[in-house]
C-alpha cells in the first residue's frame, strides 16, 4: 500500500490539453463507428447515447484504478467528453442538415404498400426482418402500410392506411 498524497491525487501526469484532445479524437472516432453500424442494431439508445456511456466509464475507471493518479486528468477527460457531446447535440437541434450529418437520415422502407429495395439493402433490413417489425404493429400485410422509415434511432415505423 502506498501513502496517501494530497498532491499526486491532484497534480496530473499528461498535460491536460493532451488528455482534453485525446477525449475529443477517441469521441469522434467512436462516433464514425456508431455511424458505420446500420442503426436497426442500435435501436434502444442514439449514438451519442452509447459513446458517452462508454468514455465515461473508461474515463473514470483509469482514475479510480490508479492508472492515473490525479483526478485532475479524470476531471479534463469527462469535461472534453461532454462538451463534445454538447457541441454535437446543439448541433443537430438547430437544422435538418446538421441533424442529417450528425445523426444520419431516416431511410424510406415502404411506400404505398410496396417495399423501396434501395432503402432496405441501404439499411440491412430484409423482407423477413421487415414483416417481422410490422406485426409488432398487428398485421403483416404491407398492403395495409402507406409508408415505413427506418428512423435515425434505429427504431422502424409505420404509417398504415386508415
Amino acid at each position: 500500500m502506498r501513502d496517501f498524497s494530497w498532491e499526486s491525487m491532484w497534480v496530473p501526469e499528461v498535460p491536460p490539453l493532451e488528455v482534453a484532445l485525446r477525449a475529443v479524437i477517441i469521441y469522434l472516432l467512436l462516433y464514425f463507428v456508431f455511424r458505420v453500424i446500420p442503426r436497426k442494431e442500435l435501436a434502444r439508445y442514439s449514438i451519442s447515447d452509447i459513446i458517452v456511456l462508454f468514455l465515461v466509464t473508461t474515463a473514470v475507471r483509469r482514475t479510480i484504478v490508479v492508472d492515473d493518479n490525479s483526478l485532475t486528468t479524470a476531471i479534463v477527460g469527462l469535461g472534453a467528453i461532454f462538451g463534445v457531446n454538447y457541441v454535437l447535440n446543439e448541433l443537430s437541434r438547430r437544422g435538418h442538415r446538421w441533424s442529417d450529418l450528425i445523426q444520419g437520415r431516416r431511410i424510406e422502407l415502404v411506400q404505398n404498400g410496396e417495399p423501396i429495395e434501395a432503402g432496405l439493402k441501404y439499411a440491412k433490413i430484409s423482407h423477413e426482418e421487415l414483416l417481422s417489425r410490422l406485426r409488432g404493429f398487428g398485421t403483416e400485410d404491407l398492403a395495409k402500410v402507406r409508408t415505413a422509415y427506418l428512423e435515425r434511432d434505429g427504431k422502424v415505423t409505420f404509417v398504415i392506411h386508415d
